[in-house]
């Protein structure tokens, strides 16, 4: 796979490089980092507590295992390139492709960072065309999709817009997303003594995600989401909220979002309220009973921010539900399955090293959580910005130990353009850490390296 994605990356090249260029205009560009940092305490824990549960091996004495300590100090870049060809205004083919390495031969494989750089590693971010037909833009292919700010769906996926301009500042999006492709044939499941069609494990969502502009500084961002599947079970990534059980059957899934964005600016203030409510079930028969479980998710989230020029202030809150019975029959935890992706602070919610996150915290996917943030940034000159942000977070229902308490985080951060398109971004945080965290503080010192062109 990895040598298919080499060939295809140099034959699209030597296309781009050949093709008659009266017909077609060559559009590149790009992104790279290089991040340097260290993050230590991040599991919460002691090492005392960490070792306990290894074993001894009797024969020799030695500790069988690893301990659990998840302390890390690395240095890595990642580049993309952009190509896109213009055949004319109104069609264009995109592309983007991603490389990444871990400085130093990566244990885990892949890369180009070990002695002589000579790793295999090119992934396919997008590939779509994109046709203007008058008015409506109609992408089809790999390609960006954005719902509900991230809380919903921030990543890449195959899929399809068509894009409505039905007024001056009113767009409708009709979106199609595959999550997951069941395949082809049938299959003899021994729990239900039946066969059962791989077709229908594919995995899809319908969405409706109207941007619509009220005036220069009023934004409203409304949608309708469906998830759907005959045969949900079979989507790796729902480990965790299909039981075991229930993944010897057929779950059928219908899943519905709504909600609703806005953001306004007036003068120097601006604001953003987003709500979403999620409704649905995922429903199968279990030896010879109906089974469902109710989906009841929503979050709430609200931003605000002064600018004062050559400083700011800002704030957030958000909001989401946690399941506060798992033995019954309804489902109250926000739901957002892979595709959600939500960054918020340094340590708790990935931020700019975002390899690992401080035990106990959901990352970038909301759900069971709420957290407060006040923040300032301040900008002494054009190509220096200071910013420092105060970060507290809870648990909405109590984790298995009976804690909620994540803890109170401080994230500092100077970014510096040391010549045009060029910055360097100096980064420190510091977790005081709640129950629900551990017993000890994570902390995360680092600098990265920017390049835009």
């Amino acid at each position: 796979m990895k040598k298919l994605s080499i060939i295809a990356f140099a034959a699209l090249l030597v296309v781009a490089f050949t093709a008659p260029t009266y017909a077609i205009e060559h559009v590149f560009g790009g992104y790279w980092r290089t991040r340097f940092y260290s993050q230590g305490d991040f599991s919460g824990q002691t090492d005392d507590v960490n070792r306990s549960a290894l074993e001894t091996d009797p024969e020799t004495g030695l500790l069988v295992g690893t301990s659990g300590n998840i302390d890390t100090s690395r240095v890595d870049t990642r580049t993309r390139l952009y190509y896109t060809a213009k055949f004319s205004d109104n069609f264009k083919f995109v592309n983007k492709f991603e490389m990444d390495a871990v400085w130093g031969e990566d244990p885990t494989g892949g890369g180009y960072g070990d002695i002589g750089a000579d790793g295999i590693k090119v992934e396919v971010k997008n590939s779509y065309i994109d046709w203007m037909m008058g008015p409506h833009d109609f992408r089809v292919g790999v390609q960006d999709f954005l719902l509900a700010k991230g809380f919903l769906f921030s990543d890449d996926a195959a899929g399809a817009k068509l894009i409505f301009n039905v007024a001056e500042g009113i767009y409708l999006p009709l979106i199609w997303v595959r999550f997951f492709e069941g395949g082809s044939g049938e299959f003899y499941s021994n729990f239900t003594g039946s066969w059962r069609d791989n077709n229908d494990g594919d995995v899809d969502a319908l969405i409706f995600y109207p941007s619509i502009y009220l005036g220069k500084n009023m934004k409203l961002y409304p949608h309708v989401a469906f998830l759907y599947s005959d045969q949900i079970q079979r989507y790796p990534r729902t480990a965790g909220l299909i039981s075991d059980e229930l993944a010897q059957v057929d779950v059928e899934a219908r899943v519905w979002s709504v909600g609703v964005e806005w953001d306004h600016s007036l003068g120097a203030f601006n604001y953003g309220l987003t709500g979403i409510w999620e409704f649905g079930d995922l429903s199968t028969e279990l030896y010879g009973d109906d089974v469902t479980v109710d989906v009841k998710g929503w979050l709430v989230s609200a931003t605000a921010g002064f600018d004062l020029g050559m400083a700011d202030v800002h704030g957030e809150f958000t909001y989401a539900s946690g399941d506060d019975t798992p033995e019954d029959s309804d489902f109250d935890a926000f739901l957002n399955l892979p595709g959600a992706s939500y960054y918020w602070s340094e340590i708790m919610g990935y931020g700019m090293f975002d390899n690992q996150v401080s035990n106990g915290s959901p990352a970038d996917q909301i759900s069971n959580i709420w957290f407060a943030n006040v923040g300032a940034g301040f900008k002494p000159m054009d190509k220096l910005k200071l910013k420092a942000d105060l970060w507290y977070a809870e648990l909405v229902e109590e984790d298995a130990a009976g804690e909620t308490e994540l803890g109170f985080e401080v994230d500092l951060r100077a970014t510096y353009m040391l010549v045009d398109g060029l910055n360097l971004d100096l980064v420190g945080a510091y977790l005081f850490a709640g129950d629900a965290t551990g017993t000890e503080d994570p902390w995360e010192v680092g600098a990265q390296l920017s390049l835009s062109f």
